[in-house]
């Protein structure tokens, strides 16, 4: 592995600065447990250019040195190795030290990289999901036009740009922003908003209103306060590849698996009575949703025993009366067909797979065929006849 390094110095006249470097790193790799050849350890510490400063102002010469570390793969604690030498670096004759290129570093920030990726993209999708139900009549790419935050770059994303990318506002806001959502800019025109409200109560409540009023959503908004500077934290020192601090990494990762437990729960609350229903016996999702909606079709129609009729509502809540079996069928294999070609996949204009609602709806008045036998037994007397 290789690590690179700049230091400045003042050069010593009785001992070069290369044998400095290499006597501190012989020092550190011994303390670490690594038994080093001279020969091997010379080929470690390689030295790039070196260029003298203008005297200092007490008249001494000053140079700027840059050298690269090179440690085997198998070199025993290489982290705490690389750690303790930059430390200890920072000692006479070297008056200053900069790291840049550490593979270790790097590998540490694609790890990081990667987790941000996945609880941004998470943070995104449950945001979107909140704010499109707060606004079900408004323009998708326009979510936060009642926030404070607003997209931070200086040319504003564009709604054709953001409809190719599949993204919409969510996407162009930060860490820092995420946790400022749900406020509203000042008003300005107190006027109009008066005007615009008929009672005292109705002007109160206007004034008060967030963007987001659902208690659910608004709950999880406001916890992201707590936790979401660590992890803005952690996100600049990968955007602009720092070393993160002890304090960094361990207040970020306290902070992450609570955010992933909050943005988890969210998701599972909402999908916690759809997983339960997705496969029952096996069903492909178009057909359970299909012999659903006969189900709860029949389980809530209203018999008429004078009459000999039966009330179904279909899927616009419009109530319709049969007075067969043959009438009822045809009312239920409608609605059975009509839920599952709104689920089913369609590709060039036909849908894949087929339904099946006659044989849906059989399966359904099973457990009414006594019943249904009796009911509309005139019928088939009268039909006798």
């Amino acid at each position: 592995m290789t690590f690179e390094y700049l230091i400045t110095h003042e050069p010593q006249r009785d001992e070069p600065i290369l044998s400095i470097l290499r006597e501190r790193l012989l020092v550190v790799l011994e303390d670490n447990l690594n038994d080093v050849e001279q020969e091997a350890l010379a080929r470690m510490v390689q030295t790039d250019f070196q260029r003298l400063q203008n005297s200092a102002p007490d008249g001494a010469l000053r140079s700027i040195l840059s050298f690269k570390l090179v440690l085997p793969e198998e070199t025993a604690s290489i982290q705490e190795v690389v750690d303790e030498f930059t430390d200890a670096l920072a000692a006479a004759p070297i008056l200053h030290v900069l790291k840049f290129e550490d593979p270790l570093l790097r590998e540490e920030l694609a790890a990081r990289a990667e987790e941000l990726f996945a609880v941004e993209m998470k943070l995104r999708r449950v945001l979107s999901i909140i704010y499109l139900h707060a606004y079900p009549d408004a323009d998708p790419y326009e979510l936060l036009k009642e926030e404070v935050e607003q997209p931070m770059s200086k040319a504003k994303p564009e709604k054709t740009a953001m409809k190719a990318a599949a993204e919409n506002q969510l996407f162009h806001l930060t860490f820092g922003q995420y946790v400022n959502l749900n406020q509203r800019p000042a008003i300005k025109d107190f006027a109009a908003l008066i005007k615009s409200q008929d009672t005292y109560e109705a002007f109160r409540a206007e004034l008060m209103r967030q963007p987001v009023q659902h208690e659910d959503d608004a709950s999880l908004l406001s916890s992201l306060k707590e936790r979401m500077d660590a992890i803005e934290r952690m996100r600049n020192c990968v955007a602009h590849n720092r070393r993160p601090t002890k304090g960094v990494k361990q207040a970020y990762l306290n902070a992450l698996p609570l955010v992933h437990q909050d943005l988890d729960n969210y998701l599972h609350a909402l999908s916690a009575d759809w997983a339960d229903a997705v496969v029952p016996g096996g069903d492909i999702d178009e057909d359970y949703r299909a012999k659903e909606a006969i189900r709860e079709a029949i389980e809530s129609a209203e018999w008429d025993e004078e009459d000999h009729t039966i009330q179904i509502r279909d899927l616009d809540g419009e109530y319709h009366t049969v007075s067969s079996r043959e009438e009822l069928e045809s009312l239920l294999c409608r609605i059975g067909e009509e839920v599952w070609c709104s689920s089913a996949m369609v590709i060039d204009g036909d849908y894949v797979g087929s339904s099946d609602e006659s044989y849906w709806v059989s399966e359904a008045l099973e457990e009414y065929e006594e019943r249904l036998g009796a009911f509309f037994a005139s019928d088939d007397e009268d039909a006798d006849d």
